[in-house]
């Protein structure tokens, strides 16, 4: 248990750190808490995730993450 959490709070300072960054190069408004919105970005990736699984992994894993990330930025 204590490896999970140490994978999921490095991945999950990683996202909070890129949005940082891109909030400090003016590319993410600085409305958003880095990390609320790392929050969402990892719940939008398990939720894609498990639909493609779901779904006997029929559609692209990459295609629909990236068109669903950038949705979310894009109103950021």
């Amino acid at each position: 248990a204590e490896k999970i959490k140490l994978i999921f709070t490095s991945r999950s300072d990683y996202i909070t750190h890129l949005i940082e960054r891109g909030q400090a190069q003016k590319e993410i408004s600085t409305e958003w808490n880095p990390a609320a919105l790392a929050d969402l970005i990892i719940g939008l990736l398990l939720s894609v995730t498990l639909k493609w699984r779901m779904n006997d992994y029929r559609f692209s894993l990459k295609t629909s993450l990236l068109s669903s990330l950038q949705k979310l930025i894009s109103h950021c």
